[in-house]
């Protein structure tokens, strides 16, 4: 999916809204297990669900972007933060859903761009996210990005018949500036 939208450009990624023609690319990478395999999520998911996950996560307490490689336009990921007003705090996540645009620096790019947007523009205080122990090379990346690990929740996730710790990290905004 192409989309001429674009709300935050990179160098090799942009970021825009998410358009109705992407839920089925959605829908496709949800089920797709390896995909899967660093989400919580663990039951299929129709495009019916997926169309009521984007809107919800299109509200005043959440912002939805899809990912684009910046050259082609070509969708390869979302990002999202469901955010905390009050508190000034979100709950990060993000997805590249091929194989073959990891290690490319995308998600690198895309994070940075929205860490930013989220600090400078949203005015939040904090950026939280949930990343589990296997995970390592996101762990690196989010490690690299500043945000510190600041709990574990010990064999938290059953996940392809074990358990698994999932680690609880944060970024604030004087730690990024």
């Amino acid at each position: 999916m192409s989309s001429e939208i674009i709300f935050i450009k990179g160098k090799k990624v942009t970021l825009r809204p998410p358009e109705t023609d992407d839920i089925p690319l959605f829908t496709k990478w949800f089920n797709d297990p390896q995909t899967r395999e660093n989400l919580s999520m663990r039951r299929p998911i129709t495009m019916e669900e997926e169309t009521k996950i984007v809107e919800k996560l299109n509200s005043t307490n959440s912002v939805f972007l899809v990912i684009c490689e910046a050259a082609s336009g070509r969708t390869i990921g979302n990002l999202s933060i469901d955010i905390s007003w009050i508190n000034r705090r979100g709950m990060f996540g993000i997805m590249l859903g091929e194989r073959e645009d990891q290690n490319k620096g995308y998600g690198r790019e895309a994070m940075t761009l929205f860490i930013d947007y989220c600090f400078n523009v949203l005015n939040l205080h904090r950026i939280v996210l949930e990343v589990y122990s296997f995970n390592e090379r996101a762990i690196h990346l989010y490690k690299d990005l500043g945000f510190v690990h600041e709990g574990t929740f010990r064999q938290h996730s059953y996940k392809n018949g074990e358990f698994y710790d999932l680690l609880y990290m944060g970024l604030l905004d004087t730690e990024y500036k």
